[in-house]
């Protein structure tokens, strides 16, 4: 076969197989790595989506303690939030036709 040249470092080498572009593994490594930035049009959005998830909590927590805060200036109880088997319950205190530990309805 022809002598080739890498892409990534420039060396000249002879590729053992007809569709080699690479010279060795550690520059098809960084070749692809690059590619893959460069191709995909949200790679670099999706780097940035931890930091949006982190903001994005930030948020919610200033919400709940301004939440907290008003509940606590009207003489409300407070809302408490348990999360259970991956659900999020929020308790706002007993309602009237509530059932309580003690009031489970029986079938």
């Amino acid at each position: 076969m022809t002598e080739r040249i890498c892409p990534e470092c420039g060396a000249a080498f002879a590729p053992s197989l007809h569709y080699q572009v690479c010279c060795s593994d550690e520059c098809k490594r960084i070749r692809k790595r690059r590619l893959t930035r460069e191709r995909l049009p949200g790679y670099s959005a999706r780097l940035s989506a931890a930091a949006e998830r982190k903001e994005k909590a930030a948020r919610r927590k200033a919400f709940f303690a301004a939440r907290d805060a008003a509940f606590a200036k009207a003489g409300l109880p407070v809302p408490r939030i348990v999360i259970k088997d991956g659900r999020r319950i929020e308790y706002r205190g007993r309602c009237i036709g509530g059932y309580g530990p003690s009031r489970v309805p029986h079938c």
